[in-house]
């Protein structure tokens, strides 16, 4: 025979159809075990499941803390009545099998009860599960008939709640006039900006002294929030999770054409140039290794006579993703483009057409940090990808009409492995492909 687990736990049944009945003023049973129903299960160690109402017996018998005489057992239930949700907390008595299989609870109520006019007053919510339906709930006497049974069952007394939750706002008594909140939501540190990607560079085209200068800079940030569920009994509702993660980044590149004395059109072969890769712990909750680089081609048409023409742009930009069992959410943030363009001279026939794509290959890992219930030390998320940002200058003079334009592409490819501690293994998917950002420039001159 198994050993008896000793950890406190939450429970949640689900129940298409059951039955309860009054047996006195205050206590209750509740009869459980159709074919449609569910359970599922988080302890304090962190480990969590779900199953159905055939492994409800089994469970409750390998669990002390559910089975056991002297330990603390509350119920909640709530049940739709009348086109009405109904709901009312207990404290456990007894959890007894029936040779039907049928599963029946007994329990006390735990609020504060009229004796004389047979109703509890002033019946509200614990947490979001327990929501206003009535003012006056009147306890039936005959054997209940319901649908649609939800019954939270937790092990946890006020103090070992208040130890697990922390700062949570937790009422003294159970009043069911006031929530019981988690933690809302825990910030990861972030990893803070550092230089990534820096380069300065000539280049020249083949069969001409004319050169090409690329700068480009990349400052990257990178920072993650685990929201944990809103409120106590919203713990075992997996889509109350979620995870955001967040990339930062500061760039900027230009290119300067040197035009030399040459004439005629001349392309710079596509080439890519690595830059630096960087690994960056974060006080245990995350790190990210990040790889560089910038792709650059160009072509030039050259008018003969020496000049010189730089074009540039710069922006903050920011891409999050909020993450949860319900899908992924992606949104962006952008200080603007900030543009350099040179003076023209009267050079007629010259053009430049370049496209610098700065780009960061991103592996990033996120671990729940210590301290957070239930979840401390499990792997929240790990993403691979990578954002590039493709920059192109075009830059034209004709007689008394030079043009010059900047056009923008941020794009990302990524897949993201997150909250697979969930019943159900969480989320393994492509994050998303495509484009984050666009921007075009009118005619700059």
């Amino acid at each position: 025979m198994k050993k008896k687990s000793n950890h406190d736990l939450l429970l949640k049944v689900s129940d298409k159809k059951a039955k309860y009945q009054f047996i006195s003023d205050t206590q209750f049973k509740l009869h459980l075990g159709g074919r449609n129903g569910s359970i599922s299960w988080l302890k304090e160690n962190g480990r969590a499941g779900d199953g159905s109402l055939d492994d409800l017996s089994e469970f409750v018998g390998r669990h002390r803390q559910l089975s056991g005489s002297d330990t603390y057992r509350r119920i909640g239930i709530t049940h739709d009545e009348n086109n009405q949700q109904t709901s009312f907390l207990g404290e456990i008595d007894q959890i007894k099998q029936k040779k039907n299989g049928v599963l029946v609870i007994t329990a006390t109520l735990q609020d504060e009860y009229n004796k004389i006019k047979g109703k509890i007053d002033n019946h509200d919510i614990t947490g979001q599960k327990f929501r206003k339906s009535h003012n006056e709930f009147i306890a039936p006497k005959s054997l209940r008939k319901v649908r649609n049974v939800v019954a939270h069952i937790d092990t946890f007394t006020h103090d070992e709640i208040q130890e697990e939750v922390g700062t949570g706002d937790l009422q003294s008594t159970f009043n069911l006039n006031k929530q019981v909140t988690t933690k809302a939501k825990l910030k990861l540190p972030n990893s803070g900006s550092f230089d990534l990607l820096n380069i300065n560079k000539s280049y020249g085209f083949n069969g001409s002294n004319a050169s090409l200068n690329l700068k480009a800079n990349v400052t990257p940030a990178v920072g993650a929030q685990f929201n944990t569920a809103p409120h106590w009994w919203d713990i075992l509702d997996w889509d109350e999770y979620s995870l955001d993660l967040g990339v930062e980044l500061d760039w900027s590149g230009s290119v300067s054409l040197d035009t030399g004395t040459d004439s005629g059109s001349f392309p710079l072969t596509d080439i890519t140039i690595p830059g630096p890769s960087k690994f960056i712990p974060i006080s245990g909750f995350i790190n990210a290794n990040l790889d560089s680089g910038v792709d650059l081609s160009a072509n030039a048409t050259l008018a003969g006579l020496a000049s010189s023409y730089k074009l540039g742009a710069s922006q903050t930009l920011g891409f999050t993703s909020n993450i949860s069992l319900g899908g992924i959410k992606n949104s962006t943030e952008n200080s603007g483009v900030q543009t350099t363009v040179p003076n023209f001279d009267d050079i007629t026939g010259l053009g430049l057409s370049a496209t610098a794509s700065p780009y960061i290959e991103l592996d990033i890992g996120v671990v729940v940090p210590d301290g957070v219930p239930f979840f401390s030390g499990d792997s929240l998320a790990s993403l691979d990808g990578k954002i590039a940002l493709p920059i192109k200058f075009d830059m034209l003079i004709k007689e008394n009409d030079p043009t010059a334009t900047i056009s923008i592409e941020a794009t990302y490819d990524a897949g993201v492995k997150a909250l697979t501690f969930f019943p159900g293994g969480g989320i393994d998917m492509t994050l998303a492909s495509g484009q984050f950002f666009t921007w075009t420039s009118d005619n700059l001159i």
